[in-house]
């Protein structure tokens, strides 16, 4: 097998173009003398930003080294004996360790920019971005869901879904995709590896556990030497492929609604001073 990519490369292009608007649109709210600011807000708006393309950027790296053979992929004959196999498996898990935390992470730093902006214009309604214990309480689960068993003490969903009603129902529509995301970051940071195998097929993909946090005791087989069943519906390119489509939909959404909120277009262009 010749050296080359087993599967297309993912792309964030207009996500980056809208990302540095998005950077941008703080320096105009730092200057706006509409709005009372507490000290550095830019930073608490900018450095979340700054982190969600980070994670963005790290999510596209990866995904292609993931994909390039030799690198993250490999030709069935190099995975013939448990030795071998087991070698490769630990470095497939790497990259859905920083893939899976990449796409969580993502979505963190996302909620803790928008909480700044809700913050900027309500902030009775949103979390205290100056208190270092509300800082914790700044998550997707707070903003974007609404209040469940899981999150009702903390929860502002109903002051963000009023705020910021696009963006809420887009994260909404999207919510088994980022459950998934969610659940399986949880399971590669905190517990195991996720990685079962890569197929032996073309485009080669990886293949990924059933239900990542259950109990290994849970695990049924069909017989002593079957295989731990890996998920029928995605492998670890499948979620990264969905959650490109989620975050490049999910910006357009953003840019609109902030244009709307704030009744002013953002930047055409990153202004990157302060």
């Amino acid at each position: 097998m010749e050296a080359g990519f087993a599967c297309k490369a993912l792309d964030f292009q207009e996500t980056y173009q809208i990302g540095d608007q998005l950077f941008a649109f703080g320096r105009v709210l730092h200057f706006d003398k509409k709005y009372k600011k507490v000290d550095n807000w830019i930073l608490t708006y900018r450095y979340a930003i700054r982190g969600m393309l980070a994670r963005i950027l790290s999510v596209d790296r990866n995904f292609e080294n993931l994909s390039e053979f030799g690198v993250g992929t490999t030709p069935p004959l190099n995975i013939q004996t448990s030795l071998s196999s087991n070698d490769w498996n630990i470095v497939w898990e790497s990259y859905a360790a920083t893939l899976f935390f990449g796409m969580d992470s993502s979505l963190e730093c996302f909620a803790h920019a928008l909480n700044a902006l809700g913050f900027l214009r309500r902030p009775s309604e949103f979390i205290d971005i100056t208190d270092p214990a509300k800082l914790k309480r700044i998550n997707p689960l707070n903003l974007f869901d609404p209040p469940s068993r899981n999150n009702e003490k903390f929860s502002i969903h109903r002051f963000c879904s009023r705020m910021f009603p696009k963006i809420c129902s887009h994260w909404s529509k999207n919510n088994l995709l980022l459950s998934t995301i969610i659940e399986y970051h949880d399971a590669t940071k905190h517990r195991h590896s996720v990685v079962l195998g890569q197929y032996r097929e073309p485009p080669f993909e990886h293949l990924i556990c059933v239900d990542p946090k259950r109990a290994m005791n849970q695990i049924k087989f069909d017989h002593p030497r079957s295989f731990v069943p890996h998920n029928q519906d995605d492998t670890l390119q499948s979620i990264a492929r969905k959650y490109q489509v989620f975050i490049n939909e999910w910006v357009l959404v953003i840019r609109e609604e902030l244009e709307d909120v704030f009744e002013m277009p953002l930047p055409k262009s990153a202004d990157f001073g302060i």
